[in-house]
């Protein structure tokens, strides 16, 4: 699946082992139109693909991952990290363009 071009809409985070919240480690999916951007910080962690196409991947700091809309995924934490997510959506047409003068 290729990303479109995307622009954030809401950021939460930066979340740890105390403040991940428990909806993020067992099996969820993000609205239709909305990307998922996570960024590992510090630590790692394992991303889950709940949908039999994707398996786990652990993600080492400094990596971040694109989550699709609707795409069944999890967390699994093993030990200490910190992680940021953003929210996206689809960049509209003439979104971000400078105003002509």
């Amino acid at each position: 699946m290729t990303t479109p071009e995307l622009v954030t809409y809401w950021s939460l985070g930066r979340f740890d082992r105390e403040s991940l919240p428990e909806g993020l480690r067992r099996e969820h999916r993000l609205k239709d139109g909305t990307w998922g951007r996570l960024a590992l910080l510090s630590g790692r962690i394992t991303l889950v693909w709940d949908d039999g196409e994707g398996g786990e991947r652990e993600l080492e700091p400094g990596e971040t991952v694109m989550i699709p809309p609707k795409r069944p995924h999890h967390l699994i934490v093993a030990g200490p990290f910190e992680l940021q997510l953003d929210f996206q959506r689809e960049k509209l047409p003439g979104e971000g363009m400078e105003p002509a003068s």
